[in-house]
């Protein structure tokens, strides 16, 4: 009997003993997966917070690329604008040059055969034909054509019998001098226009050098910003799987 008492304290002894580590394994596991879960939440605090700036990073980056590629497009655009514009007045510089040159020429040929000496019937036509000519010039003015007309009506015996008083009629009506003048003026302005000319070159290629400028450096900052926000989703992406393993763990210390 005693025999038996004695195997009955010590089985309670035992199971106290037992007990006593199964309750203190119970307080250190709580313990345990408490500072656990607090880690874990403190994590999940922390990536929410990662998640959040990248995520407001992302969108900014994003809003400044489309920003740049509008920038790009508009000033493509304007270069597009700006050679149109150019290549119209570069036609137009062109044709009133040659306008010009012609006009000079026909000029120069009028007073080189009025100035001549030797007067002969072939002389008379050719000095005929080269004011018709002159007259007959886009850029001569109505008042030098009236002069050249009212001339050429003055002798209509062109066959010039008198050829030494065709030349006092060259000389005294003026014909010579409205040429030279013509000449001047022709030559002034033809200047003037090359001059603007060049002027709208120069313009023209500081234009598209600045727009050329332009694109590059904004083509540079948006492959930099697509760059960074091409890692910056990356980097949120992971945070994102942290998060979600993170709290997987959390909630199994909690159950």
């Amino acid at each position: 009997m005693e025999e038996m008492k004695a195997q009955a304290t010590a089985a309670k002894k035992e199971e106290q003993v037992k007990f006593s580590a199964f309750a203190q394994w119970c307080t250190d596991t709580k313990r345990t997966k408490q500072d656990e879960i607090d880690a874990g939440n403190q994590k999940i605090e922390q990536l929410n917070a990662e998640i959040e700036k990248a995520r407001v990073l992302i969108e900014k980056l994003t809003d400044r690329i489309l920003e740049l590629e509008e920038d790009v497009g508009r000033w493509k655009t304007d270069e597009k604008s700006a050679t149109t514009v150019r290549e119209a007045e570069k036609a137009d510089f062109t044709a009133t040059n040659i306008d010009y040159t012609e006009s000079i020429n026909a000029v120069d040929q009028a007073l080189s055969v009025l100035k001549k000496q030797d007067y002969n019937r072939k002389q008379a036509e050719l000095i005929q034909s080269s004011l018709i000519q002159v007259r007959s010039l886009r850029l001569v003015p109505d008042a030098p054509k009236k002069v050249i007309t009212s001339f050429l009506q003055q002798d209509p015996e062109l066959d010039y019998k008198a050829p030494e008083a065709a030349a006092y009629e060259f000389q005294s009506g003026g014909v010579v001098d409205m040429l030279e003048k013509l000449n001047d003026e022709f030559r002034a302005k033809r200047t003037e226009l090359q001059k603007d000319e060049l002027n709208n070159q120069n313009g023209y290629q500081q234009i598209m050098q600045q727009l050329a400028d332009n694109i590059e450096n904004a083509e540079f900052e948006i492959n930099k910003k697509t760059k960074h926000r091409a890692e910056t989703q990356e980097l949120k992406a992971e945070k994102e799987g942290d998060l979600a393993q993170t709290t997987a763990d959390r909630d199994e210390d909690q159950k």
